[in-house]
């Protein structure tokens, strides 16, 4: 979890801050919803703020949150999706509106990549794939940057790329060592509704009975 404050400004003023948390997730189905994971973590941002950023009951002074989730092994319904979810005003009886920035505090931000080549993209989803999952050198990474992305490369931007370019690689073997890809986990999770029995499912998917185990238990289905 990484989290920071960004100030937004307006010719050259600070007009307000934000927060700013960004998660790197692989675990899709960790066994619980991701979205209540990130609505906890907004709500304790906001609390957090309690003694630093406002004190005794100056409320008007809580500041915003946004929790931005980056997704790199998702089901399949899920991949290469970006979704936001925000606090809004809904009216059940008359037309008054508050100002929006009293209720505006919290936003999520799904952004979820998949099994594609970073070729077959195009924008934020193609230069995230390419840094996070593509496996490609540090120096191919920061090449494509610069004429893609028009993005100036720095001493302290090539260690970043090379993290990156780390970090895609153990997304790989992480792959390799459950012995499944996102095809497969979905179909066994479909069998497994169904009643399908684990040597059944082992006998259509190839996969061992102890992944098979794995993926019923982070699913709450044994």
């Amino acid at each position: 979890m990484a989290g920071f404050y960004e100030p937004l400004v307006t010719n050259n003023e600070p007009l307000y801050y934000v927060h700013i948390n960004l998660e790197a997730q692989n675990d899709f189905n960790p066994g619980y919803p991701l979205l209540k994971r990130a609505v906890y973590y907004c709500g304790r941002m906001i609390s957090s703020q309690y003694g630093t950023v406002f004190v005794k009951s100056h409320y008007e002074k809580i500041q915003k949150i946004y929790s931005i989730w980056i997704c790199t092994i998702p089901t399949k319904k899920w991949e290469y999706n970006i979704s936001r979810y925000r606090l809004t005003e809904e009216h059940l009886m008359g037309h008054a509106q508050a100002e929006r920035s009293h209720y505006d505090l919290v936003n999520i931000v799904l952004v979820c990549l998949g099994s594609k080549s970073y070729k077959q993209l195009k924008g934020i989803l193609r230069l995230l794939n390419m840094l996070l999952l593509d496996n490609i050198s540090s120096q191919e990474k920061q090449e494509l940057l610069a004429k893609e992305f028009n993005v100036t490369m720095t001493p302290h931007l090539e260690k970043g790329v090379a993290a990156m370019c780390n970090l895609s690689e153990g997304i790989e073997k992480r792959g390799e060592k459950r012995g499944w890809d996102l095809g497969k986990q979905e179909d066994v999770l479909e069998m497994l509704k169904d009643g399908v029995p684990f040597e059944k499912i082992a006998q259509y998917t190839k996969l061992s009975l102890q992944v098979i185990a794995d993926i019923a238990k982070q699913n709450k289905l044994i």
